[in-house]
C-alpha cells in the first residue's frame, strides 16, 4: 500500500511539474499577462524633460530625494542578487518589442525606426574603415604590415 501511494505521489509531482511548465510557457508568450518590453526613446524623453522642470521649479523639495534616491540605487547594485539561470534561460530568445501598455502611444514611422536602430546593433561590417583605407592605397608594404599585425 506504501508503495502505491509513493508511486502516486510521484506521479503526481511529475503532473504538477508539467503543468507549471506549460503555465509558464504559456504566461512568458502572452503580454495580457506578463508585461516586458523596449520603452520608445520619445516617451523617456518626455517624462525626462517633465521631471527636469520639476526638480528646477522646486528645487528644496526634490534634491534631498534625489540624494535618497542616488543612495538607494547604489546600495541596491551592491547587493542585489545576481540573475539566476532559470531567469536567464526564460528570457533568452525573447523577441522583444515595444512595453504591451505603451504600444498605442507610438506610430508607425517610430515603431520602423526603433526596428531599424535595432538592426544597426546588430550588424558587423565585413571590413573595417583601416582596411578599407589601406587596401585602396595598393601599397603592397602596408598592406603586408596591416596583415601581420592582424
Amino acid at each position: 500500500m506504501a508503495i502505491k501511494s509513493k508511486l502516486t505521489t510521484e506521479q503526481e509531482n511529475e503532473d504538477q511539474l508539467a503543468d507549471l511548465v506549460q503555465t509558464r510557457e504559456t504566461i512568458l508568450t502572452n503580454p495580457e499577462l506578463i508585461c516586458f518590453g523596449d520603452i520608445p526613446q520619445s516617451i523617456i524623453d518626455e517624462y525626462s524633460a517633465y521631471t527636469e522642470n520639476v526638480i528646477n521649479k522646486y528645487p528644496s523639495v526634490m534634491k534631498p530625494l534625489q540624494e535618497s534616491i542616488k543612495r538607494s540605487l547604489q546600495k541596491y547594485n551592491r547587493t542585489r542578487e545576481p540573475a539566476s539561470n532559470a531567469g536567464k534561460e526564460a528570457v533568452y530568445g525573447l523577441n522583444i518589442k515595444i512595453h504591451p501598455i505603451l504600444a498605442h502611444l507610438i506610430n508607425e514611422k517610430e515603431q520602423m525606426l526603433m526596428e531599424f536602430k535595432e538592426g544597426l546593433k546588430n550588424y558587423k561590417p565585413k571590413a573595417s574603415g583601416l582596411e578599407i583605407g589601406i587596401l585602396k592605397t595598393k601599397d603592397e608594404k602596408q598592406i603586408n604590415i596591416f596583415k601581420e599585425a592582424i
